[in-house]
């Protein structure tokens, strides 16, 4: 998309960790051979590859974990079909909303690129999207159906983890744009970038802030049950915002375990010491010829 930025902050700093990773596996002899377009992906799947389809298995699936006992009732089995239909609606409707949305400001960036082109003359000039303008692209979409499901078993399975991804699911689209396009849109490397760093790092780090996105949904009328906590993989967006709140949470006191703020101080350094260690990858990702 010539002329275009996605200055999106829950996604651009996954920019540095994406391309990071694509430059790992690059070094990989066997697996810088993998490359699978999203034609490979959706015939190897076929009806399966729906996003409908795959929402409605989720939802049956989450629904019968939580309603499936001796005894079940009509009723209990009318809660699991009603939450896969309403897991399929929302799993098919909401990123197409979203992405329609984002793309009737296409011609409106043009025009505001064009007025600045002649304003500043000589520069090169970029207009700044939300990141939903790209959610469409079938490699993204591709990656994302493969790991809704693998989510649910990533989240039971990685230590420490105590976030169940469901509504979630929805914006994976989001959440693995930089996990697909360092690498041109190579779903291997997408799916192999998800389950190995990106979902469980944002399950991590949506667990850790658990007890402040609580505190934030008292105040708004949120209804918590007493003792419980409430968070997102959304908060998990955060892996920049996540350090600088243990920083600032053992400054104030809020938390003083001194393990915690030297884990977020060596994740700071890992961060910015990938994004030097890319400084000039994407410059050379425009240059080269795409495959």
């Amino acid at each position: 998309m010539p002329g275009i930025s996605l200055p999106h902050g829950d996604t651009v700093i996954w920019a540095p960790i994406g391309f990071a990773l694509d430059a790992l596996w690059e070094r990989i002899p066997r697996l810088q051979e993998i490359s699978i377009d999203p034609e490979t992906i959706q015939r190897r799947l076929g009806i399966f590859g729906e996003s409908a389809i795959v929402g409605l298995i989720i939802g049956l699936l989450i629904g019968i974990l939580a309603y499936l006992k001796p005894g079940m009732t009509a009723e209990d089995a009318a809660a699991i079909l009603k939450l896969g239909i309403t897991t399929a609606a929302f799993m098919e409707l909401m990123p197409r909303m979203i992405a329609l949305l984002m793309e009737g400001l296409i011609p409106i960036s043009d025009s505001v690129r064009a007025f600045m082109t002649r304003r500043f003359p000589g520069r090169e000039l970029y207009i700044g999207l939300d990141a939903a303008i790209v959610t469409g692209f079938p490699a993204i979409v591709a990656t994302a159906l493969i790991l809704i499901p693998l989510a649910l078993p990533i989240a039971a399975l990685l230590p420490g983890n105590r976030v169940l991804p469901f509504a979630d699911l929805s914006v994976f689209v989001f959440l693995l744009i930089w996990a697909v396009a360092p690498s041109r849109g190579n779903i291997f490397r997408g799916v192999l970038n998800g389950v190995l760093v990106f979902i469980p790092l944002m399950l991590l780090v949506a667990t850790d802030t658990a007890p402040v996105v609580t505190q934030i949904a008292h105040p708004v009328g949120a209804q918590v049950p007493a003792g419980q906590t409430v968070t997102a993989m959304a908060a998990g967006f955060k892996t920049l915002s996540w350090p600088i709140l243990e920083i600032f949470w053992f400054l104030s006191g809020y938390r003083t375990d001194l393990p915690r703020l030297i884990l977020a101080l060596a994740y700071l350094a890992v961060y910015f010491g990938l994004w030097a260690l890319v400084w000039r990858r994407p410059q050379a990702f425009l240059e080269a010829p795409q495959k």
